[in-house]
């Protein structure tokens, strides 16, 4: 892919911008990821530029942190609500025909793509180094438009600290908005955004509560008690990569629903009292699978799970889990040990994902939770000049569920409802990805109102065609890559 020309722009932040006044934006532990998120966004068609910045500009004048600079002050970390324009590289490009397909310019459909074919659309000519520095030097946002006959790319570099995933897509889906019309509606925009960023106690200001999280909570999070330089990190996840195969899964809607159902059939006496979703039994069946290929369950599950709005408290919701929060408002979340007798039931794994689901939605547990998670990770940012990391891929015996089905990046369609496309990267050892699917060829997603599921994973060498074999003998109408 060679750029026949170039163009480089700076988009000013719009008038009104939201938090007026406000000149910094204080950011708790849980919120110091400082790594940029990749995704490309590609329609079929070719963007309207004007029409791009304008819509930029009023985007992120409702979203100001993304205009921001991070700064660190010793052991204390801030957005600069600074209004710096956000750079827009612009590469027209003439493909080789041979390349040209309906899947370019990947060679597939699947929503995780390899690094080494997603890099040439990001801008790392503004973002790309692996962290954002706390010197208030570079950009928490940008973009790079390539654009070719018919169809655009729309690469976006996000820095963690401005939210998680869900913060990402809700933004992404405004400026898709107001691309479409620029003088959209509140009712066509994702909810008004939150900026709350809540403190959390310390886990060693709790007075008589300090010893119960100490005893009930730490042992339950050695992925963030445990932290690493860059160099050792990135040979931790090297290492799994070594000795794993990538497999590519697109599930249909028919397929999920089944699964569902076989789920809610297998043991009908003991599922009444855990109500599981279609989701539960999706990574439950994936999970059962594993532990047939490798010959041994797991003894941990780790689900990655966005608690915005969730509480058995309605009163709480306001504080830290609003609905439109913009942050990291997120959590790792480790299960009880798994036991031996559900780890080859799908129903059974389901409950037990389920349980722990709603366990970690208590806010009561929740809040006690995010206590020793947002002191780890603040101490682990503030380690040297540099800081400290977490590893997040599972360790021996532990799988990881990381999902985004609820939230379809299509919705993000810059005028192209149906057609667009969305893609990512990175994958790493029994770490499950599960997206809600792109388009098919006729523009749906599904064929019974259940959106297609695609799934990521690493897998071991060792039983990676098992795994692969295993799942297209049980669902033959499966994809596979």
């Amino acid at each position: 892919m060679a750029a026949d020309s170039t163009a480089r722009f700076l988009v000013p932040v719009g008038e009104p911008r939201a938090l007026p006044g406000e000149i910094a934006m204080k950011l708790p532990g849980q919120d110091l990821f400082r790594n940029y998120v990749y995704n490309i966004h590609v329609i079929p068609g070719e963007i309207d530029l004007e029409r791009f910045k304008a819509a930029l500009s009023k985007a992120v004048a409702r979203y100001p942190h993304t205009a921001g600079r991070l700064r660190r002050e010793g052991d204390d970390w801030k957005i600069d609500l600074t209004d710096s324009p956000i750079p827009v590289l612009v590469s027209w490009i003439i493909p080789n025909p041979s390349e040209l397909s309906e899947s370019y310019p990947f060679p597939n459909e699947f929503n995780i793509q390899p690094g080494n074919l997603t890099q040439p659309f990001f801008n790392s000519e503004d973002c790309g180094k692996v962290l954002v520095p706390g010197d208030a030097t570079d950009p928490l946002l940008g973009f790079k438009l390539t654009i070719w006959e018919n169809g655009t790319a729309i690469g976006i570099s996000w820095c963690h600290t401005c939210g998680d995933a869900y913060s990402m897509w809700e933004f992404t889906r405004c400026l898709s908005a107001y691309y479409v019309d620029l003088d959209a509606p509140e009712s066509a925009l994702p909810p008004a955004p939150s900026f709350y960023r809540h403190f959390f106690r310390s886990p060693f200001s709790r007075g008589p509560e300090a010893s119960d999280l100490t005893e009930n909570f730490l042992p339950r999070m050695p992925h963030l008690a445990k932290d690493y330089d860059l160099t050792p990190l990135w040979q931790k996840y090297g290492a799994q990569d070594a000795a794993t195969n990538q497999v590519q899964l697109r599930l249909s809607g028919e397929s999920l629903q089944k699964m569902f159902n076989d789920a809610k059939e297998e043991d009908p006496s003991t599922n009444g009292g855990v109500k599981i979703t279609l989701h539960d039994a999706l990574s439950a069946y994936l999970i059962k699978v594993l532990h047939q290929c490798q010959g041994k369950p797991m003894h941990t599950v780790l689900l990655i799970l966005n608690y915005r709005g969730s509480s058995s408290d309605s009163s709480t919701i306001a504080t830290f889990n609003a609905p439109s929060a913009q942050g990291n408002v997120i959590m790792v979340m480790y299960s009880d040990p798994l036991p031996p007798s559900s780890a080859y039931s799908v129903s059974a794994l389901a409950r037990f994902i389920r349980t722990t689901v709603n366990q970690a939605r208590d806010h009561k547990f929740l809040e006690k939770w995010m206590s020793w998670a947002s002191y780890l990770l603040g101490k682990s940012a503030n380690a040297g000049s540099e800081g400290r990391f977490q590893f997040f891929g599972p360790e021996e015996g532990e799988v990881s569920i990381n999902s985004n089905y609820r939230t379809d990046w299509n919705d993000a369609h810059f005028g192209f409802p149906g057609r667009a496309r969305f893609f990512t990267s990175w994958s790493t050892m029994n770490y499950f990805r599960i997206f809600c699917a792109n388009p098919r060829t006729d523009g749906s997603t599904s064929s019974n109102g259940i959106s297609d599921a695609n799934v990521c994973v690493n897998i071991h060498k060792d039983y990676v065609e098992k795994f692969v074999t295993t799942i297209a003998r049980d669902y033959p109408d499966t994809l596979v890559e």
